[in-house]
């Protein structure tokens, strides 16, 4: 019941905030989702000193920590809570993560806000998530371009209304590039193989073992 009344007063802590001052609301479904959400957020509080106000439903996220003037924090949790603030959102635009919006419980708001939906891996959109994950956002931020292809290729096959596509990048592998350096020389005899195993019931290491 406490934790309940907590987020609630975090929603009402969010309308009570100036409709000017919420244009740009990011919502983070994990605490990981920190890691991708950063970047975009120093950007936008810093290099264009615009305010946003990001919504978690964890209460360890990194975001609720932080001092920064043009950032706003709440934890709304993951529940009832977090369903009506959906609902009754009111701002200008909401990044996420999060996929299956208006799928599944959270739906679009019955006010006229921008969805935009930000990718956190270079997966494919048509090969692990449902067929009509990605059909109600405005926008997508793509990892690559194999995301502009298929979500052109769906839209194309189900006359949906065309999505504003952005060559957003990713983030973590970008900063990866950065710190990339060569490799020693190879010693004839000694060769490490590096496996990166996925998640799946077909993955190298349940089909083969360690």
């Amino acid at each position: 019941m406490l934790e309940g009344f907590k987020y609630w007063q975090a929603m009402r802590s969010f309308k009570q905030i100036p409709r000017e001052h919420r244009r740009i609301v990011i919502y983070a479904e994990s605490g990981q989702d920190w890691h991708h959400f950063k970047p975009v957020v120093d950007y936008l509080t810093g290099e264009l000193n615009e305010r946003v106000i990001y919504i978690t439903s964890k209460a360890d996220d990194l975001a609720l920590t932080l001092n920064n003037p043009n950032l706003r924090a709440f934890n709304v949790g993951a529940g009832a809570i977090r369903t009506a603030f959906f609902q009754w959102l009111d701002a200008d635009v909401m990044v996420m993560t999060m996929v299956d919006l208006h799928n599944l419980q959270l739906k679009r708001s019955i006010n006229p806000v921008y969805y935009a939906f930000m990718f956190h891996s270079l997966i494919s959109t048509h090969m692990a998530d449902h067929s009509d994950t990605y059909d109600h956002y405005d926008a997508i931020l793509c990892a690559g371009p194999h995301h502009v292809k298929e979500i052109r290729k769906r839209e194309s096959l189900h006359d949906l209304p065309a999505k504003h596509l952005f060559k957003h990048g990713y983030h973590r592998v970008e900063q990866l590039m950065e710190q990339r350096r060569d490799p020693p020389p190879c010693e004839e005899g000694n060769i490490h193989v590096l496996l990166a195993p996925s998640w799946g019931d077909e993955t190298i290491l349940n089909v083969c073992g360690v």
